[in-house]
């Protein structure tokens, strides 16, 4: 897929699934497990780092098809969601969020001190309880 996705790929702390034709690859997911921070206590999220498929095989599930994959090994991990960022340009990519049950909010983000308008996606994957609300 390219050396985009290489650098988004974290095996220490993180999975990927890569979607093959044959012997060519053709998409790819790499979600990195994260901490949320206090006063959240010990609650983790899956964030995706990438999601990546060649342009002649978009609009045929394989993106829709790692990203259920994606689902299912956050909620085996027990983490509390599965989360990504999209900038604005990829707008195509909306219809399949929505369709997977993603939450999206429009943001912005600043990296390395540039302002990019996009979204964030948000997938709950179980409910948490703060410890202090059992009663």
């Amino acid at each position: 897929m390219g050396e985009v996705a290489e650098r988004h790929i974290r095996v220490k702390d993180g999975f990927a699934f890569v979607a093959m034709d044959g012997d060519t690859p053709i998409g790819v997911i790499a979600v990195y497990r994260r901490r949320l921070p206090d006063p959240l206590p010990e609650t983790y999220e899956g964030f995706i780092n990438i999601i990546e498929v060649a342009a002649a095989y978009r609009r045929h599930g394989v993106g829709r098809h790692l990203v259920e994959m994606a689902i299912e090994r956050c909620r085996d991990q027990g983490l509390c969601q599965l989360r990504g960022w999209s900038s604005g340009d990829k707008s195509e990519a909306i219809p399949m969020w929505k369709a997977l049950g993603f939450a999206l909010c429009p943001a912005r983000e600043h990296p390395r001190g540039q302002e990019v308008k996009g979204y964030f996606v948000a997938y709950r994957l179980q409910q948490t309880r703060d410890r202090h609300d059992r009663h």
